[in-house]
């Protein structure tokens, strides 16, 4: 471990450039957002472990919230026993703003066909490392928008946003194509960052809303025609800095 000197241990010219590095960074005007971000990567070590890639950082993320979406999905496959209802059904699955792919392998485990959707060449290339590196036969990855998806209608059976609505210029549009793709009876699930205040992400993560309200998420997939909302807050613990919101809505 390291541990910071005291000045007067420090040698003259190091004491000097310590003075003047205290002055500059006292002068910032965000020191906040870094220690909020630090946190952040210290709270995904400790529930992601090595596999973290602190620089693809979307906050909020953990496997409780990816469990209890994928729960969230078991739930509402009718007609079959709990354990089997995805891979009985051969669900065709579409993962909007898939990033680096950590939800969309664990949908090819047991889904018959995922597509994973990102326009951000970064998060693909972890994504298709990740995919190579387990030999998942079942996925393909598209480099395109989510607002215009190069997918027929009427094809997919489940549509993923996870932690991907912050990131959309036009979130309504997003659900309108995930409507659009949807089969008759289909499901759209979202985990999303609840409404919050933390302007920094805006630039530094390049998120485009400061998380949604519960009720205008719900209110826009009402509107864009999907049926049998529900939604639910995860608890927000003292190690976490923002909360997670989880949705669903069906395509009658």
């Amino acid at each position: 471990y390291y541990q910071l000197a005291r000045p007067e241990a420090l040698d003259p010219e190091l004491r000097m450039l310590w003075s003047y590095l205290q002055e500059q960074l006292s002068t910032l005007n965000d020191p906040y957002s870094d220690r909020v971000r630090l946190a952040e990567v210290l709270r995904q070590r400790k529930v992601g472990g090595s596999g973290l890639n602190e620089r693809l950082l979307e906050p909020g993320q953990s496997w409780q919230a990816w469990s209890r979406l994928l729960a969230m999905l078991l739930s509402q496959i009718p007609n079959a026993d709990p354990a089997l209802r995805i891979s009985e059904s051969g669900l065709d699955v579409v993962d909007l703003g898939c990033g680096d792919g950590t939800l969309t392998v664990e949908m090819a485990r047991f889904a018959r066909r995922v597509v994973g959707v990102d326009f951000n060449p970064d998060t693909l290339a972890v994504a298709r490392q990740r995919i190579d590196r387990l030999g998942l036969q079942n996925v393909t990855l598209l480099a395109e928008n989510v607002n215009e998806l190069p997918l027929d209608s009427g094809s997919v059976d489940v549509a993923f946003f996870s932690q991907s609505l912050h990131h959309l210029d036009d979130p309504k549009s997003g659900f309108r194509e995930a409507f659009r793709i949807l089969r008759p009876g289909g499901c759209v699930f979202v985990m999303e960052l609840a409404a919050h205040r933390e302007q920094w992400v805006l630039e530094k993560l390049n998120h485009k809303w400061l998380g949604f309200e519960r009720d205008n998420l719900l209110s826009i997939m009402q509107k864009t025609g999907l049926t049998e909302l529900q939604s639910k807050l995860l608890p927000l613990h003292r190690e976490e800095l923002f909360q997670v919101m989880l949705a669903s809505g069906m395509k009658a």
